[in-house]
This record gives C-alpha cells, sequence and structure tokens, in this order.
C-alpha cells in the first residue's frame, strides 16, 4: 500500500520539476543578455538643448520650467529629457559649474573686454571693459573689404590650458571669424587675446586686456573687429589662444582689411 502511495507522489515531483525547469528556461530565454545603460555623450547632448542664460549673473543653467523657452522645444525632445539617467544629469551639472566658476573669475577680475555666452539656440555678449574698441558684427559687415590673400589662422583646440600663438603684419584693422563645435553635450571656454599689448589702446595697461572670452555649448559662429592702438599697413599684430575648456573643433581666421 505504501508503495501505491509513493508512486502517484514521485510522478507528482517529476511533473513539476520538468515544468518548473521549462518554465525557468523561458524565462531566461526571454531575458535580453546585457541590460541597457545609457550613454554619458547621448545624455549629454540631450540636456545641452536645455541650457540657458542667466545675464545678470553670468551664468549657465538648466531650464526645464514650463512657461519658458521649454515650451517652444520640440515634444521630442521633452520625451527625451524624461530618459536622461540621473547619474548622467548630475555629471553634466557639475560640468557646468566648473565652466560657472570659470566665467565668475573672468568677470569678477575683468580679464577680458568680453564673455561670450553661447547655446544651440543663441548667443549673447556680456561687456565687461566699457573702453573696449572691439566691434561685434551679427553677420560680415558690408562696409570694409576683407583681403583674402592676408588671411591668419590661429588654433582654437588642444588640451585644457594650453595656449596658441599667432604673430602676422597687417593694418589698422582685422576682422576675426570664430568658428567653434563642442560636441556630444561637452563645453568650451577659450579666450583670444592681442597677447603682447601691441593693440591694446592704452599701451601695457592690465585694465585694458584686449581680450575676449567665448564659452557654451553646442556650436557658435560670430565675427569682430579689432583695432589697433597706431595707424599703418604693416603694423604688427601678436594674438593668443588661451585654452581652458578645449572645443571639439575651433578656429580663428584674422583678415585685414581695407
Amino acid at each position: 500500500m505504501d508503495k501505491l502511495l509513493r508512486f502517484p507522489f514521485s510522478c507528482f515531483v517529476l511533473i513539476s520539476g520538468v515544468f518548473l525547469t521549462s518554465c525557468t528556461d523561458r524565462y531566461l530565454f526571454d531575458m535580453p543578455d546585457t541590460i541597457e545603460t545609457r550613454l554619458y555623450e547621448q545624455d549629454a547632448e540631450i540636456l545641452s538643448r536645455f541650457v540657458d542664460i542667466d545675464m545678470e549673473n553670468g551664468w549657465y543653467y538648466l531650464n526645464t520650467q514650463r512657461g519658458s523657452f521649454f515650451d517652444l522645444l520640440p515634444q521630442s525632445y521633452r520625451n527625451e529629457l524624461n530618459l536622461v539617467a540621473e547619474e548622467n544629469r548630475q555629471i553634466f551639472l557639475r560640468e557646468m559649474e566648473i565652466l560657472n566658476r570659470n566665467l565668475a573669475s573672468v568677470i569678477d577680475n575683468g580679464s577680458s573686454d568680453f564673455v561670450v555666452f553661447s547655446t544651440p539656440r543663441k548667443y549673447v555678449t556680456k561687456k565687461i571693459n566699457p573702453n573696449s574698441t572691439i566691434e561685434f558684427f551679427s553677420k560680415s559687415p558690408g562696409t570694409s573689404t576683407r583681403l583674402a590673400n592676408q588671411s591668419h589662422s590661429l588654433s582654437l583646440t588642444g588640451f585644457d590650458d594650453a595656449q596658441n600663438q599667432l604673430n602676422f603684419n597687417s593694418g589698422k584693422y582685422v576682422d576675426c571669424l570664430v568658428d567653434m563645435t563642442a560636441s556630444g553635450g561637452s563645453n568650451f571656454l577659450i579666450t583670444i587675446s592681442e597677447s603682447k599689448s601691441n593693440a591694446t589702446p592704452n599701451g601695457s595697461d592690465p585694465t585694458n586686456p584686449y581680450s575676449i572670452t567665448y564659452s557654451g555649448y553646442g556650436s557658435y559662429s560670430g565675427i569682430t573687429r579689432w583695432t589697433h592702438s597706431n595707424w599703418g599697413n604693416n603694423l604688427q599684430w601678436n594674438m593668443e589662444s588661451y585654452i581652458a575648456i578645449a572645443p571639439t573643433t575651433g578656429n580663428a581666421v584674422f583678415s585685414s582689411v581695407q
């Protein structure tokens, strides 16, 4: 009698084991081999679309508030924002804080004539030196002629804290076309200056630095006109770029102006 009772029980255990093994195998088969993780560059690129500029305080911030330009962005951007990993968001904000601290130092110390703030949507300039003779143009000025055969290129790329120099002779006026791109949601911080103060109206006066600091996210392109303190057709210009935070690509082309 005991053998008869044990036989159905043994069958039940065997059948249950086969069923559980089958379900477990099926569960493992349906699971993905790896759990998808989001790349930082992917999330940073999304976050960079929401960067805004506080001109009163001279810094960047992440603007995801309703009732601002946030509402004007495509719905797809807002949908992607919801997918950003919190860890990547915090890294992005820490890198922004480093940029803001550097900008605060430039503004507080008056070490540049202008600071350019740039985002994927716009750029604005903050004038630090009221006596600066540097001019900004929203588009190529049409009142003068640039001499194409008298153009000189200054690199804006390299490792952080690098310096590039460019020496050339030209007349009293030169136009400078700056192009920079920071990819993968990264930012940039570059200062272009007349390094030996030959073009500075007050000579070597440290309160008149004759320089521009460019900062931002995404791509920037702009034209400025620089004026030498002397008159002549063969004046010495000594330009320098200081790379605090390197862009992905960057170049400044100085062209003589008639």
